[in-house]
C-alpha cells in the first residue's frame, strides 16, 4: 500500500475537520516547513504559504483511501500536491494552489478554529458526501454547502430525543438540494412511532431588511422578477418586496443586512433593529429568515435600478411612505409575507 506523508500548515491540523476530510483519525507529528511561513490569505480567513521564515505545523502519514479523499478535498479549492523538504531533511508532499496567493497578517488555528472549526468541519462533511463526483463541478456549489452548514451551525446539534432519521437520499443538487428522507418519529401521544417518507429542499439562511427613513416616514422597497411568482401562475410575476439576501459564509445576519442594503439600495444603515426570526414554510423547506428594520437616509431621488451583473439581478429601488406600506398591509394588500410582517413591526415603531 502506497504511503505518502503530507505536511499540514493550516485548517486540516484541525481534528474535526480532519476526520471529515480523511475518513478516519490519522496521527500527525509535529514538522516545520523551513524558508515558508504561514499567513492568513488577503481574501479571508483560511491560511497560505508565502515565502520566507519558517512553517510550523505537523506531518501526516496518508495511506490510499485516506489520501484519495484529501486529494479530492482539496482540488475543490484548486489546491494540488507537490514536493516540500522539510527543516529535519525529511522529503513530504504538500498542498498549495498554482502561483502565489496574496497573504495579509499571520494566521491562528485556534483563533480560526473558534470562529470557523464547526462550520468547516460540517461543510467538509457535506462535500465529503459527494466523494468520486468531478470535483471542478462540485466547487461550483462549495459556497452553497457552506452557506448551509452555517445555517445548520446557527440551528443546533439536531433532533434531540427519539426521532432518527432511518434513510437519506439527495434527489437534486445544484443551487438547492432536494432530499428525500425517511424519520422514525414517537407519536405526540407517546403511545408508538411512526416512519414518515418527507421531501425537504435544503435552502438558506436569509437576512431581510425594511430600509426606513424615521424624519421623513418612507420605506425603500424592492422590485423584481421572481421566477416562483410565474410558476404558480401569478399574471405580473415581479415582486414588491424588502431589501433581502442570503447571509454570505462568515457572515452575521447583522452583517448580511448591511451589505444587501448597500448592494441593492446603495444604503447606510445607521441603526439595525431586528424584529424577529423564523422559517417562513417548515413544511417543505429549511430556509430561515433573520427580519430587521434599517433606520437609514432615504432623500428624494434616492433609488433606481440597480443590482449585481454577478447574480443576473435586475432591481427597482422605489420610496413609499410608511404610511401607506402600513395601510396596505393591514387591509390585507401586502401579498409579501416578509413585508407584511415587516410592515406591521414598522406600525408599531411609528406610534
Amino acid at each position: 500500500m502506497t504511503v505518502v506523508e503530507v505536511f499540514l500548515f493550516g485548517t486540516l491540523r484541525h481534528p474535526p475537520l480532519a476526520r471529515a476530510v480523511f475518513g478516519r483519525t490519522v496521527e500527525v507529528r509535529p514538522a516545520v516547513l523551513a524558508g515558508w511561513s504561514v499567513r492568513r490569505a488577503a481574501e479571508g480567513d483560511w491560511p497560505v504559504l508565502v515565502a520566507g521564515g519558517a512553517a510550523e505545523g505537523g506531518v501526516a502519514r496518508l495511506d490510499g483511501g485516506a489520501l484519495e479523499r484529501a486529494d479530492w478535498y482539496e482540488a475543490l479549492f484548486g489546491y494540488r500536491r507537490s514536493r516540500c523538504v522539510l527543516a529535519d531533511g525529511t522529503v513530504a508532499e504538500v498542498y498549495r494552489p498554482e502561483g502565489d496567493p496574496a497573504a495579509a497578517e499571520g494566521w491562528s488555528l485556534s483563533d480560526w478554529a473558534t470562529s470557523h472549526g464547526r462550520t468547516a468541519t460540517l461543510a467538509a462533511r457535506a462535500a465529503m458526501q459527494r466523494l468520486g463526483e468531478d470535483p471542478a463541478r462540485v466547487a461550483k456549489r462549495i459556497t452553497a454547502i457552506r452557506r448551509r452548514a452555517e445555517a445548520r451551525a446557527r440551528a443546533g446539534d439536531g433532533p434531540a430525543g427519539d426521532v432518527a432519521l432511518l434513510s437519506s437520499k439527495r434527489v437534486h443538487d445544484a443551487f438547492y438540494e432536494l432530499l428525500n428522507q425517511r424519520w422514525s418519529v414517537p407519536l405526540l401521544d407517546g403511545s408508538a412511532r411512526h416512519e414518515l417518507d418527507r421531501t425537504t429542499l435544503a435552502g438558506f439562511d436569509a437576512a431581510i431588511v425594511l430600509p426606513w427613513d424615521r424624519v421623513r416616514d418612507r420605506v425603500m422597497l424592492i422590485r423584481q422578477f421572481r421566477a416562483a411568482l410565474a410558476v404558480r401562475g401569478e399574471r405580473d410575476p415581479f415582486s414588491t418586496e424588502p431589501v433581502a439576501g442570503l447571509i454570505d459564509p462568515g457572515e452575521t445576519p447583522e452583517e448580511a443586512a448591511h451589505r444587501e442594503a448597500e448592494e441593492e439600495g446603495g444604503l447606510r444603515i445607521h441603526a439595525l433593529h431586528s424584529v424577529g426570526e423564523g422559517y417562513p414554510t417548515p413544511g417543505g423547506t429549511t430556509e430561515y429568515h433573520f427580519l430587521f428594520i434599517g433606520e437609514c437616509d432615504l432623500p428624494d431621488g434616492a433609488g433606481g435600478i440597480g443590482g449585481l451583473d454577478a447574480e443576473g439581478e435586475d432591481i427597482e429601488a422605489t420610496l413609499v411612505p410608511a404610511g401607506r406600506l402600513v395601510a396596505d398591509a393591514v387591509a390585507g394588500r401586502v401579498r409579501n409575507a416578509p413585508l407584511h410582517l415587516l410592515a406591521l413591526a414598522l406600525d408599531r415603531m411609528r406610534r
